[in-house]
């Protein structure tokens, strides 16, 4: 798992006897990251990818390492703030519960909670072991194109509004979901329309605006039935090209935020994601099995990946489920 987090986790997750027991220099970091978080750094991101903020956490840095006598004054050219950075929190971050959830877990025993939400598609039912999207879990939708990645997902919306509570948030990076399609959907399925209010659509412009919403979810704690990224590769394709640390951190980032969504409101969490072919395709003329994008990076980011395709001969759709 990653080692960027939201720093008031990390922060959260020591205290001074595990700092101090750790050794002198791990004490330090973690003096370090409580200074950045007390300057107004909320994540790691922040700090280290975001050059309007750099020259503020070079100087928070370059204060903390007078008190190190084995540090060295960081400038504002140094790349070493990366690494200083993850060496803060790579030890506390591997600890964190939520970031191991198993698969077969989740953050309630409640049976409501454990209940699965339909996708009201049989074919995607079918192949998930609960059949339908089960809560406390991140589940990918991973398909080429028109293959009902946004309808499943607006599907599984009327699921949740079908239920007495909880609410819904949909963070709507490729721009699929009109108010005026999901209002088509709840009404085609019986639902009364005034449940409608209990959805949020938000569209951010970019992975940080993701990864604040995220954090927003959690850290509010709101009765939330079922969280919706549609989709992951419209705001991590165009930075997973760059192929730099920086840019896995990044995916890496996002996949922790929504296992930690998941696990901390009991939400079912559906991401979708583009498949691409392989790298044997073009050794084997194009014919070579679909994949997940977003890279060794993302791997890690879903509990349950659906591979969704259409069948060249009927173009009926066929889902195929796999744990992770």
């Amino acid at each position: 798992m990653p080692a960027l987090s939201f720093l008031g986790t990390c922060v959260s997750k020591s205290d001074a006897a595990a700092a101090a027991a750790a050794g002198p220099n791990d004490t330090h970091h973690h003096t370090l990251l409580s200074s950045l978080k007390m300057s107004g750094f909320r994540t790691l991101e922040q700090c280290a990818f975001h050059p309007a903020s750099s020259t503020r956490a070079f100087a928070i840095i370059n204060q903390q390492n007078t008190k190190s006598p084995n540090s060295v004054p960081l400038t504002g050219n140094d790349t070493n703030i990366k690494s200083v950075l993850l060496k803060g929190i790579k030890d506390l971050a591997a600890s964190a519960t939520w970031m191991r959830l198993p698969a077969n877990s989740t953050s309630t025993t409640t049976n409501e909670q454990a209940e699965a939400l339909s996708t009201r598609l049989d074919e995607v039912d079918a192949a998930l072991e609960h059949r339908g999207l089960r809560r406390g879990v991140v589940t990918e939708l991973c398909g080429p194109s028109a293959c009902f990645k946004t309808q499943i997902c607006l599907n599984a919306c009327v699921s949740a509004l079908a239920q007495p509570t909880g609410d819904v948030v949909y963070v709507d990076t490729s721009r699929g979901c009109s108010a005026q399609r999901l209002r088509d959907f709840v009404k085609g399925a019986g639902v009364a329309e005034g449940e409608l209010a209990r959805v949020s659509v938000a569209r951010p412009a970019d992975v940080i605006e993701v990864l604040r919403l995220l954090d927003d979810v959690v850290e509010h704690k709101r009765e939330l039935a079922l969280l919706v990224v549609d989709s992951a590769a419209c705001v991590l394709a165009p930075i997973v090209g760059a192929s730099t640390p920086q840019a896995a951190a990044l995916v890496q980032a996002v996949g922790l935020r929504l296992r930690r969504a998941a696990h901390e409101t009991g939400a079912a969490v559906v991401v979708t994601n583009h498949a691409v072919r392989g790298p044997a395709a073009s050794r084997h003329g194009g014919d070579a099995p679909l994949v997940a994008a977003l890279g060794q990076a993302w791997l890690s980011a879903p509990h349950t990946r659906v591979m969704l395709t259409l069948d060249s001969a009927t173009n009926a759709l066929k889902a195929r489920a796999t744990v992770l």
